[in-house]
């Protein structure tokens, strides 16, 4: 056996090499490549990028590079490939952009950028209330979000599902392939023109012999795997549709309890006398119902305590509703602000210089900023202590400027 690369050839075989052509097509999934002198090669987009349809990865006429395996005509053209970081460098801040749901839970769904680079959005990322993500979004969708470029503070990617304007305004999504479509288009896109090859190559290309048998059985098991594949899409696509017929009452029903400004009874907020007491009853119930029951016991809530001006920083506060400030105290105490790209926490420095001194107190104890809000007009922070014997301590809510602990 001869090995070249990925490919692998029997004794006596032309030696797999390097080809350039261009894509005649797209049929059954593949990507047929016109190769000048040659009988035409075939691409699989399973092996670029499993889940990815043709479409999303291979254009007509696009310029195509890669490896030959003279037995099956396959093109193994993942030298390609686009890296991650280089592929969404294009994008520009404050723009909107498309982005593919990777995976989705009550609270926060992880989207991919890319192929390869995903990111957590918490829920006050999509919606403005306390829904359940699961009800509103499932994994494959693409959706449209504000891109906020990279926090160089933090090193995390920026992104909002709220902010975002509708998908028609979104950027072009990059290409998997250099050269090729954008991977990604919204759900519903216009009808664009299709693709699909001419009926048959012109015949001056067609210089070499007749296909062989290997190249002939290596089509039909292309077609007998092709129908599998369409059996089970079509599966796919049934419970994906009933999925949707039970998601779309359930969102319509959420926009109407927005629009009216539904929101927790008033009692909830109004049951102690005691300012202290009445706070920390909202968290601890925001804790019930924020982490399902299996979450409970890996999720647990720290002990904390306030600082000497939390409740007339709270009292001061405007422009926020107090469910969300209770919503990221719990992310605080579970240790979640840590993960969730949306707070993006960091140590609270004493200015806003990069190199201006971190804040902290008896030479162990160091404050942290996580954000309330964002793409937001003098934006609110919450500033906290960790403190040495592990609790935690809420000092303040402060305006994006203030840098007062």
């Amino acid at each position: 056996m001869t090995s070249v690369g990925q490919l692998t050839l029997p004794a006596g075989a032309a030696e797999a090499k390097t080809v350039v052509g261009e894509v005649e097509g797209i049929v059954g999934d593949r990507a047929v490549v016109r190769l000048s002198g040659q009988f035409p090669g075939v691409v699989w987009p399973e092996l670029v990028e499993p889940g990815l349809q043709a479409e999303r990865l291979f254009t007509k006429r696009m310029r195509i590079e890669g490896v030959l395996d003279p037995v099956s005509r396959r093109i193994d053209v993942r030298g390609m490939r686009q890296l991650p970081a280089g592929a969404v460098a294009g994008y520009q801040a404050d723009s909107t952009i498309l982005v593919r749901v990777a995976s989705v839970s009550a609270e926060a769904c992880t989207v991919e950028l890319f192929p390869g680079l995903q990111i957590g959005v918490a829920a006050d990322l999509v919606v403005d209330d306390s829904s359940d993500l699961r009800e509103l979004m499932v994994v494959g969708d693409v959706l449209p979000a504000w891109f906020g470029g990279m926090d160089e503070s933090t090193g995390e990617w920026l992104l909002s599902l709220q902010d975002a304007a509708d998908p028609s305004e979104a950027v072009p999504a990059a290409s998997v392939l250099v050269g090729g479509p954008p991977w990604l288009v919204p759900t519903h896109p216009e009808p664009a023109e299709p693709i699909q090859g001419d009926a048959e190559p012109a015949r001056e290309e067609l210089v070499a012999a007749e296909p062989s048998a290997a190249f002939i059985e290596a089509l039909q098991r292309d077609k007998d795997q092709m129908v599998t594949e369409l059996k089970v899409a079509r599966i796919r696509n049934e419970v994906l549709q009933a999925q949707l017929d039970t998601v779309r009452p359930k969102l319509r029903d959420l926009m109407r309890r927005r629009s009216r400004g539904v929101g927790p009874g008033p009692d909830d907020t109004r049951l102690f006398d005691n300012e202290t007491d009445q706070l920390d009853f909202e968290i601890r119930l925001a804790w019930a119902r924020m982490t399902q029951p299996g979450e409970k016991n890996e999720l647990p809530l720290r002990r904390w305590s306030y600082g000497e001006h939390f409740f007339e920083s709270l009292r001061a506060v405007d422009g926020i509703a107090r469910e969300k400030i209770v919503e990221v105290i719990v992310h605080v105490l579970t240790g979640r602000d840590a993960e969730l790209a949306s707070r993006e926490r960091h140590p609270l420095r004493s200015g806003k210089g990069g190199d201006d001194p971190v804040v902290v107190r008896d030479r162990q104890e160091r404050c942290w900023r996580v954000s309330l809000q964002s793409k937001t007009p003098s934006a609110r922070r919450l500033h906290y202590w960790t403190c040495a014997d592990g609790s935690i301590e809420l000092s303040s809510i402060r305006l994006h400027d203030d840098f007062r602990p």
